[in-house]
């Protein structure tokens, strides 16, 4: 359909009901593009992976998460992971190839605005990260972003207001947004010390294993900081995390030379997400399963954890 933008607005009246990523920059962003494309008149709601595959909530447009059970009018997505749910859609603008969903909600609601450089360039930005790319400054920011998702979602408008103002292009960018510094240095009063320990990570060099920090009672929020930390420590980084229902939330990053992708990992275990960077539930039991599957790609598999401080 050529104006989409149109379509969504010959169905209903505004507010628009939007929801989107809540736990990285990619999905905020495009929260924050959809705001440009509707001129302000939505309801921007965030949610988790698992959270949007679940819901029987309706929603007009569904944006870098599983569509939800309820449908969606509009669906924009850029994960492969997704490609069975497209059903749930009226209309879907689906491309595994593309470099973020950002990318995709700019090319489909936003191609009738001027061409800006400095929008470009935000978009790039945000597809690098996506795509892996983080410096310190934009692991901090996506701290920052989960602890906001975990205990304050609707400030995340405010941060998908603030974005669409600045269009940052850097990590640097990113940290000079007004709700950061408050926030970080509330991470630093609550994980101090769990931060000492992440920079610790930094020395390990575990050549052809996986790291798995078990984050279990721990807060979950800090995983972007350790795994920018452990990025060149180990074939895969996985972290654990508590999960619902007792199941266990994994993150899983897999270096360019680990013969074994951080997606087909997840995907083993109904997860999904990236090449190099996925997410996935799985239960205690499941940790054997994984031992055994790396185990049979000669990929032994050290456990560290915050609560036994030493790495070696």
């Amino acid at each position: 359909m050529d104006d989409l933008v149109s379509w969504l607005q010959s169905l209903r009246e505004p507010p628009f009901r939007i929801l989107t990523h809540g736990e990285d920059l990619d999905g905020i962003f495009s929260g924050s593009l959809a705001i440009a494309a509707f001129n302000g008149e939505v309801e921007l709601e965030f949610m988790a992976p698992d959270e949007s595959k679940n819901s029987m909530r309706t929603f007009d447009v569904t944006i870098d998460l599983p569509p939800p059970a309820g449908r969606t009018a509009l669906f924009i997505d850029h994960h492969a992971s997704n490609a069975h749910l497209l059903n749930r859609a009226d209309i879907s603008i689906f491309d595994p190839n593309a470099p973020s969903s950002a990318y995709l909600v700019k090319m489909s609601l936003l191609k009738d605005f001027p061409s800006s450089d400095l929008l470009e360039r935000s978009v790039d930005f945000v597809s690098r990260v996506d795509k892996g790319e983080m410096d310190e400054n934009v692991a901090k920011f996506s701290v920052v972003i989960r602890r906001i998702f975990r205990t304050r979602r609707k400030l995340l408008k405010e941060m998908a207001e603030e974005l669409l103002e600045k269009l940052p292009s850097s990590g640097e960018d990113l940290t000079s947004l007004r709700i950061f510094e408050s926030e970080w240095k509330a991470v630093e009063r609550e994980v101090g010390g769990l931060l000492n320990w992440a920079d610790a990570l930094e020395k390990l060099r575990l050549e052809k294993t996986a790291l798995v920090i078990d984050l279990r009672g721990y807060p979950g929020y800090i995983i972007p900081y350790l795994l920018y930390r452990a990025r060149n420590s180990a074939y895969l980084v996985i972290t654990m995390t508590e999960g619902k229902n007792s199941n266990i939330r994994a993150s899983v990053r897999s270096s360019e030379r680990s013969p074994i992708s951080a997606l087909e990992l997840a995907s083993k275990f109904g997860g999904g997400g990236h090449e190099r960077a996925s997410g996935m539930l799985i239960r205690e039991s499941d940790m054997e399963t994984i031992a055994k599957l790396l185990g049979e790609r000669r990929i032994p598999v050290k456990v560290v954890s915050p609560a036994s401080p030493h790495l070696d």
